[in-house]
């Protein structure tokens, strides 16, 4: 991936206060959720989960 594209997702990321990879994985859940045809909202849903499980995983870490 080119280092400015990359830069602008980093960026984006911290806009919305969750990790690259998640949002990455969020893209991704939602493209395979179109061509599935299952429910963007179950993607979401899965994306926000994975978020939230990361903040707390992130939390413990900035404590220890």
């Amino acid at each position: 991936m080119p280092a400015k594209e990359f830069l602008e997702i980093e960026q984006l990321a911290g806009k919305l206060d969750i990790p690259v990879s998640a949002l990455i994985r969020g893209w991704v859940l939602a493209a395979l959720a179109e061509e599935r045809g299952t429910s963007l909202r179950d993607a979401i849903d899965r994306v926000a989960a994975e978020a939230d499980r990361l903040r707390r995983i992130a939390e413990r870490k900035d404590i220890a």
